[in-house]
């Protein structure tokens, strides 16, 4: 059959069958896998998939003439022929060719291992690089490439329903675009302030005689025609490949998510929620693969290559409930504030909108850098909640948006958009009547809304629409709700002696282990915070409340041990320390900062240690010339912390002993000298606990509240927290190039800790203890020094809030 038309749209509308469509779409994906995969110089073609690829007359002449005219071998100009797929006409017989013994024959490929793919989830291929090659690479040999691919399991893809791995080739339930690309993320660089994961080319074996020899095809088919028909557009166009390209929603997919962020067992809970919670579909999917059983037996002993593979078999749909459900249930623990998202293919997004998967306490999502993503949801989602061609509807809006003035029911419903935040908006429309709350559910993906608290469920609609919600965590919140009521008590026993010894005692008792908790807290973070080399480390500008925390407090013993105070015996590693010790613990860090500014050389940094960039170019700046943070900081600003650190203890010692008071409230009597001595120890713990927040040496979260620009450039950044903490940064900024937290994360900001004018201060992101913390351990691997290039700015988002 001739071909007039040459485009994709043009040859779909002269092949419009639909039986027809569905046999090219599979054997265009199945030769894609051929394209795609490595294989060594000495390859093979395999007669069985030969066999199963029928030619087309056209095909078979080309086939004819590059055995002839070319002495191309005829088991390699057959696949040729078939690899190209077509040129002006389909060298391809449709209706002929075998796809199912097709599939089989690459399937076994694949098992045999004569045709790879390598596992490019998690990190298995990133600690193989490090193992294996000292330095940074661009490109790997065809040697080195085996030498990778040997180390890692069999790489899972998919290609439309055909899903590769470990079992060969299965049979999804749904059609994905998740192919192999020979660029995989492998290392990162010796630049400790770069936090992109750099890529390598692998390299296939294109000295096979099947790769050899198609330069004299690509010959003959440019010498003959330049009318080329577009037989790989036509398999797109036939799946409306743009449709879903285009799409919010389904063009999304977990595949990254779970291979990057799920532990074994995690991943082991989800395939069990798929093989029970699926009322059987997912069973009837995988039992070619799995048999039958009970889903934890079916899944004890697979491979984690494996549990992605038999994963990808299911529905997206199933996979995202899955998740969902996990979290919910804490089968999937997930800390309030850790977003888990894909870490070494953080590039993998999908679609014309880039979706990149997040795991986060409201379950998953999927998210595009554009800023006005989640509004545009947002706004979609208002719209669809009331019907404008049913009277009820437009009643009920019309009571909704009363108000909004416009005699335009549209118009005011975008005034009402543009005029209201969208948890509010969430809030007044969702919550209106339950069929505004299926269709919110139904419209970002939630299952079982209806079983959610208001609160609850107006947060993961928010989620769920890409709106960044953050936790209102204020850790000092008790403390100073109790240090309110245990101050009233004392007032009233001053003047009236109403109250009870026992309810006073009951509160101080609250009062005073809350107080303990918050200066340890305080003291491990702001010692770890000043004394710690954070652009050396794993996890650069980002605070662990365990791993961290024992740090800060073993730097402080260190600190008092090297003071020569032999008169006091402090440890603050232990698990019991007294209020007095933790008092002194200020004073002593104080002291200790005083020391390091007397003998700075010996905290200098290695010349080798210093970012590249540093003295070769003027727009940016690297400041931290010391491995101690502190004495990088401006002259007021150590002033400052010098100065207030001394101040907090000396509120709390002298002339009130508030550790005295605190070891003789249980004897406490409504007697004036008694309540005189109480009053004052709580005017001195409440400056001395004012001041440590003013200082930013509390863990008191702050999130990004605010943004203004203008036409220069030129930007302002707000951030909020507890009792109206607020902290303004401008950009463009000569220290963004440092290796600090990213403008659009929630931080904890040491105010007072600063380095550059106007307002850059030390800040730091939080890390939590979790499944996914412990998959990430030790990442990332530093590549030894060589000569290389900054890749952009390192003020940039690690891949995850949670932040290892």
């Amino acid at each position: 059959m001739s071909i007039l038309g040459h485009t994709a749209k043009e040859l779909a509308t002269q092949y419009a069958d639909p039986a027809w469509r569905e046999r090219y779409s599979k054997i265009s994906d199945l030769l894609q896998i051929l394209g795609d995969c490595i294989i060594p110089n000495d390859y093979a073609v395999s007669g069985d998939i030969n066999s199963a690829l029928a030619l087309s007359a056209e095909g078979a002449k080309m086939k004819d003439r590059l055995i002839r005219k070319e002495h191309i071998p005829a088991m390699e100009a057959h696949l040729m022929c078939a690899l190209t797929f077509g040129h002006k006409e389909l060298f391809i017989d449709v209706e002929l060719t075998d796809v199912e013994k097709l599939a089989s024959a690459i399937s076994s490929q694949l098992v045999e291992r004569k045709i790879r793919f390598p596992y490019s989830y998690g990190r298995d291929i990133y600690d193989a690089y490090s193992v294996l090659f000292e330095d940074e690479k661009d490109v790997l040999t065809l040697d080195e490439t085996f030498r990778l691919i040997d180390e890692v399991p069999a790489g899972v893809f998919q290609y439309g329903t055909f899903v590769l791995g470990p079992y060969g080739i299965l049979n999804s339930a749904t059609s994905r675009f998740v192919h192999f690309s020979r660029q995989v993320p492998a290392f990162h660089c010796a630049q400790s302030t770069c936090n992109a994961v750099h890529p390598i080319r692998l390299t296939t074996g294109y000295d096979a005689t099947i790769n050899d020899e198609r330069k004299k095809l690509h010959r003959i088919l440019d010498e003959e025609s330049d009318q080329t028909a577009d037989w790989w557009g036509l398999a797109l166009e036939v799946r409306d490949f743009a449709g879903s390209y285009y799409g919010d929603h389904h063009s999304g997919t977990v595949v990254a998510l779970i291979g990057d962020c799920l532990s074994d067992t995690e991943f082991s809970s989800l395939l069990v929620y798929l093989l029970d919670s699926t009322k059987g579909a997912f069973r009837e999917v995988v039992k070619d693969a799995l048999g039958t059983g009970s889903a934890r037996d079916m899944v004890a002993k697979l491979t984690r290559a494996e549990m992605q593979q038999i994963a990808l078999l299911a529905e997206e749909s199933w996979l995202t409930q899955g998740l969902d459900y996990l979290v919910r249930a804490g089968e999937i623990h997930i800390p309030k504030g850790e977003i888990r998202r894909p870490v070494t293919n953080i590039r993998r997004s999908s679609g014309a909108f880039n979706l990149v998967p997040e795991l986060g306490h409201f379950g998953v999502r999927f998210v595009s850098s554009d800023p006005g993503f989640a509004s545009l949801r947002e706004r979609r989602l208002l719209h669809k909640l009331y019907l404008k061609d049913d009277l009820t509807d437009t009643e009920e809006l019309d009571w909704q948006l009363r108000g909004f003035d416009s005699d335009d029911l549209d118009e005011r419903l975008e005034n009402f958009f543009r005029s209201t935040d969208p948890r509010s908006a969430l809030r007044r429309m969702v919550l209106a009547r339950k069929t505004n709350m299926i269709m919110a559910c139904e419209e970002v993906g939630l299952e079982d809304g209806e079983h959610l608290s208001d609160s609850d469920l107006v947060e993961t609609i928010l989620w769920k629409l890409g709106f960044a919600v953050h936790f209102e965590d204020d850790p000092h919140g008790y403390f100073w709700d109790l240090h309110q009521r245990i101050s009233a008590l004392t007032q009233s026993s001053r003047i009236s002696g109403i109250g009870e010894s026992e309810t006073f005692r009951g509160v101080a008792s609250l009062y005073f282990t809350e107080l303990e908790g918050l200066l340890i807290d305080s003291l491990a973070f702001g010692t770890w915070a000043l004394l710690t080399d954070h652009t050396s480390e794993f996890s650069p500008f980002s605070y662990d409340n365990e791993h961290d925390r024992l740090l800060g407090l073993s730097r402080l013993q260190v600190a008092h041990d090297l003071s020569g105070n032999e008169h006091e015996n402090f440890d603050f590693t232990s698990d019991k320390m007294d209020l007095y010790s933790l008092v002194r613990g200020f004073g002593i860090l104080s002291k200790e900062l005083a020391r390091l500014e007397q003998d700075r050389s010996a905290s200098a940094r290695s010349a080798g240690s210093f970012p590249q960039f540093e003295g070769k170019t003027e727009l940016k700046s690297f400041v931290f010339r010391s491995t101690v943070p502190y004495l990088d900081l401006t002259d007021a600003s150590r002033v400052r912390l010098r100065e207030g650190l001394s101040q907090i203890t000396n509120q709390m010692i002298s002339p009130v002993e508030v550790n005295q008071v605190r070891n003789d409230y249980s004897h406490y009597r409504r007697t004036s000298p008694e309540i005189d001595r109480m009053a004052n120890a709580l005017d001195a713990i409440g400056t001395a606990v004012r001041e440590i927040e003013n200082l930013g040496l509390a863990r008191l979260l702050c999130a990004p509240s605010g943004f203004e620009s203008d036409a220069w450039g030129r930007s302002q950044h707000k951030f909020s927290g507890p009792r109206s903490v607020e902290h303004l940064f401008a950009r463009p900024s000569s220290y963004d190039w440092m290796g600090l937290p990213g403008l659009n994360q929630p931080q904890y900001i040491v105010r007072s800790a600063g380095f550059a004018e106007p307002n850059e201060v030390l800040r730091f992101t939080q890390r939590f203890e979790s499944e996914f913390s412990r998959m990430w351990n030790g990442y990332p691997i530093r590549r030894a020094a060589t000569v290389s290039i900054p890749v952009g700015s390192d003020e940039v988002d690690n891949h995850s809030e949670n932040q290892r």
